[in-house]
């Protein structure tokens, strides 16, 4: 069975990261952009949800049913 989580992903970009979900299986993981960006402050690691973002709610809805494709718990 794959682990899955969603992470903001700023290892190449520290002013605009992109949301992804990480799909890990047998030691092998697999990204899937969400086509989000966020700067880091609005990103809630604990949580995985945007936080202090003037359309946080709408980008919450989006993180939730992509969370629901994908089958993410």
């Amino acid at each position: 069975m794959a682990n899955t989580r969603l992470f903001l992903d700023a290892r190449k970009n520290t002013i605009e990261a992109t949301v992804k979900i990480a799909l890990a299986h047998q030691k092998k993981t697999a990204y899937i952009p969400l086509d989000l960006k966020l700067s880091i402050e609005q990103w809630d690691k604990t949580n995985s949800c945007v936080v202090k973002h003037p359309d946080k709610d709408r980008l919450n809805l989006i993180i939730s049913e992509k969370r629901n494709e994908h089958d993410i718990q």
